[in-house]
């Protein structure tokens, strides 16, 4: 089966440099203490907003049109 998946294309005009991105969101989750205040555990995460952009881990630029979706190659199943 081919699927797709996010991938940075081509490098940052900026930095010159094929590094990655991250997105900036707003997400919301239940974190939970212990009696003491030491966390212990947390819930899912739920994105609120956010998501839409990605930036270069590098310099920070805007690389939106530089993350596209990518066909992944198909198994070769001739063993």
């Amino acid at each position: 089966m081919v699927g797709e998946h996010l991938q940075q294309v081509a490098s940052c005009p900026r930095c010159n440099l094929l590094s990655g991105w991250y997105e900036k969101r707003v997400c919301k989750y239940r974190q939970i203490f212990d009696p003491d205040g030491t966390p212990f555990d947390t819930s899912n995460m739920e994105r609120i907003s956010g998501g839409a952009r990605r930036y270069c881990i590098e310099c920070d630029r805007d690389i939106t049109e530089l993350v596209q979706m990518v066909a992944e190659p198909a198994a070769d199943l001739a063993g």
